[in-house]
C-alpha cells in the first residue's frame, strides 16, 4: 500500500480488521467476540464496590504534583510515550507507527461500546471531594479507556519487539506492560478512574492486542476476563488482599495464564490478509541492519 498516504492506509487497515470483532451483552457481563469466539468477558462491579474504592482515590491523589505533566499530555494521547522504549518515527518505523495507530483506533471503537453496555458512574459522581485534575469525560468510568488503549498498544508492541505473548510480558513485567500500567494509574491519580476500571481495561486491551496478532499468525487467541472467573477484585477484597490495580497483580494473572492457557474456543476463522502483510512489514522494522546505513 505504498502508493497510499498514511491516512488512507489506516482507513484500509481499519476496514480490513473491524469486521472480525463484535461487542455483545451477556446478562450483566459484556463479551468481546473475535469471529465467533469469546476472547474477553468482563462483569461490572456494583456501586457499593465503587464507593469502597474511593479510599484508593484519596491515596493516589498524593501523587498529583509528581505526575501532573504526564497526566496533562496523556489526556490528549498515549502513543508517543512508547517512543521512549524504541525509536518510533516515520524514517525508521513508519509501519510500526501506523500499526500501533490503527490498534488504538480499533480499540477506541470497541471500548466505547463496552462502556455503553457496562455504564457506571465516575468517581466525581460519587464524591465531589475527588476534585479531578482535568474535565471528567461523559462516558462510563468502567472500563478505563486509557487503560484499554495503553494495554492494547503494549500487547502489540511487545509482540513486535519480542515475538512473545503479552502473558509473558505480564509475568516478567516488560517495559510495555510497565508503561501501560503507569498510564492507567495516572488516570486514577487524576481522579478520573477507579482502580477496578483499569483492571478491566487491561484485560480488554490485552485481548484486543492478542487477537490482532492472531489475525496475522493463525494461532489461537488468548481469552482474558475480568469477573467471577479471573482477575476478580471483588472476590479478593474479603481476605485482606489489596483491591488495587498493581504490577504484582498483573504478574500473578500472567503466571496463572501461563500454567493454564485460556485459549478462545475454535470458531469461524477470522481473516485480514492486508493487515497480516502490514504486520510482517512492521516486524521487519525491528530487525538489526546488516551494515551501517552510511556503508550500504
Amino acid at each position: 500500500m505504498a502508493y497510499l498516504s498514511s491516512e488512507r492506509r489506516l482507513q484500509v487497515l481499519m476496514a480490513d480488521i473491524s469486521p472480525n470483532f463484535k461487542v455483545v451483552a451477556a446478562g450483566r457481563s459484556v463479551r468481546l467476540l473475535f469471529g465467533t469466539s469469546v476472547i474477553c468477558e468482563i462483569t461490572p462491579p456494583d456501586q457499593a464496590f465503587l464507593r469502597d474504592q474511593l479510599r484508593y482515590m484519596r491515596n493516589y491523589a498524593d501523587l498529583r504534583a509528581d505526575r501532573l505533566a504526564e497526566i496533562m499530555v496523556q489526556a490528549e494521547g498515549v502513543l508517543a510515550f512508547f517512543g521512549a522504549q524504541h525509536q518510533l518515527n516515520t524514517t525508521r518505523r513508519q509501519r510500526t507507527l501506523e500499526l500501533l495507530t490503527v490498534t488504538q483506533a480499533l480499540t477506541i471503537n470497541l471500548e466505547m461500546m463496552v462502556k455503553h453496555l457496562c455504564w457506571l458512574p465516575r468517581p466525581l459522581d460519587l464524591s465531589p471531594n475527588v476534585q479531578p485534575m482535568v474535565q471528567t469525560p461523559d462516558h462510563s468510568t468502567f472500563p478505563s479507556g486509557h487503560a484499554t488503549e495503553a494495554f492494547a498498544i503494549a500487547t502489540v508492541f511487545h509482540r513486535l519487539t519480542t515475538g512473545e505473548s503479552i502473558v509473558e510480558g505480564m509475568r516478567h513485567r516488560s517495559l510495555p506492560i510497565r508503561l501501560a500500567h503507569r498510564i492507567a494509574t495516572n488516570r486514577t491519580i487524576a481522579g478520573l478512574h477507579f482502580p477496578v476500571d483499569s483492571a478491566a481495561g487491561a484485560m480488554l486491551g490485552c485481548a484486543i492486542g492478542e487477537a490482532l496478532h492472531a489475525l496475522c499468525s493463525g494461532q489461537p487467541s488468548t481469552r482474558f476476563a475480568y469477573g467471577d472467573a479471573d482477575f476478580n477484585l471483588n472476590s479478593r477484597s474479603g481476605d485482606g488482599v489489596s483491591q488495587d490495580f498493581t504490577l504484582h497483580g498483573l504478574k500473578d494473572y500472567g503466571d496463572t495464564l501461563s500454567k493454564s492457557p485460556a485459549e478462545a474456543p475454535a470458531g469461524a476463522k477470522p481473516a485480514a490478509e492486508i493487515f497480516a502483510a502490514f504486520w510482517r512489514d512492521a516486524v521487519e522494522e525491528f530487525a538489526a541492519p546488516e551494515t551501517a546505513p552510511g556503508r550500504e
